[in-house]
């Protein structure tokens, strides 16, 4: 019998399956014409009883459709493999830094190869930070032969309200995953996690660092946040706020690169 973490995955991916690109090689296709391709990159670990653990890459697929669907960029599938090794003993699928920033970096540079000149990275783990970090050029630099121009964007970042910094498993990713596959959600297994509010600052710094190394000893459960309270309505809210965000600060990157270029 699959487990059950696995069969919510599954069903919480069904959505992400739908951003798959359907356009062909031919020359008037969006895959020759578009000169911005968006790549989300996710992860595969838990999240708590309640949600897949594909959750991270059903938001940056979510937020990347949206994205791309509002200003014509060519939509590629996600990465659905992330770095969560902190999570162990905990359920995760983990790659390295080097491998993932590797596998990216291979995939922009095929891109390239075939006429598309920037590149959207949109991460929905905290985790690949740092190896997609590594990807981004200065802003404006017009791309060279070697590759092309790439900027990153963590979802989150441009929600106007933070929730726990985002948290984990709690009350914005909840929230966005009931908006995207409700039924992908068990809320009757949701359960309150580690909750900062009211923490000094520098023992909230503590507890972030131990996370770094062990997320359910910093934890307790594996949830950073109380998804109790989620809502689709919430969910939907955020999603809209951080397309915007990322479709405001991706038209001035592109506008910056043509003025560069021009």
């Amino acid at each position: 019998m699959a487990d059950p973490d696995i069969r919510a995955s599954v069903r919480g991916g069904a959505r992400a399956a739908e951003t798959t690109t359907t356009a062909t090689g031919s020359d008037e296709t969006p895959v020759t014409a578009a000169a911005t391709a968006v790549i989300p990159v996710g992860s595969l670990e838990q999240h708590g009883p309640h949600l897949p653990v594909s959750t991270d890459s059903v938001i940056a697929s979510e937020v990347s459709r949206m994205v791309a669907g509002r200003n014509g960029y060519l939509l590629l599938p996600v990465v659905a493999y992330g770095v969560s090794y902190e999570h162990a003993p905990l359920f995760n699928a983990s790659t390295s830094p080097d491998s993932l920033y590797q596998t990216v970096s291979d995939l922009c540079r095929s891109l390239h190869g075939g006429g598309i000149d920037s590149i959207i990275i949109i991460n929905g783990h905290h985790g690949n930070m740092e190896a997609l970090g590594r990807l981004e050029r200065p802003m404006g630099e017009s791309a060279g032969s070697d590759g092309p121009a790439v900027r990153v964007f963590h979802y989150w970042r441009y929600m106007q309200q933070q929730h726990e910094g985002l948290g984990h498993a709690g009350f914005a990713e909840t929230s966005m995953m009931l908006a995207i596959s409700a039924g992908s959600v068990r809320m009757d297994l949701a359960q309150k996690g580690l909750v900062t509010d009211g923490m000094p600052p520098e023992q909230v710094g503590e507890i972030s660092e131990l996370a770094k190394r062990s997320f359910p000893e910093a934890t307790g459960n594996g949830i950073w946040g109380d998804p109790t309270g989620a809502t689709a309505e919430a969910g939907r809210r955020l999603l809209s706020e951080s397309a915007d965000g990322i479709s405001g600060a991706c038209a001035k990157w592109l506008e910056g690169r043509a003025a560069q270029a021009g």
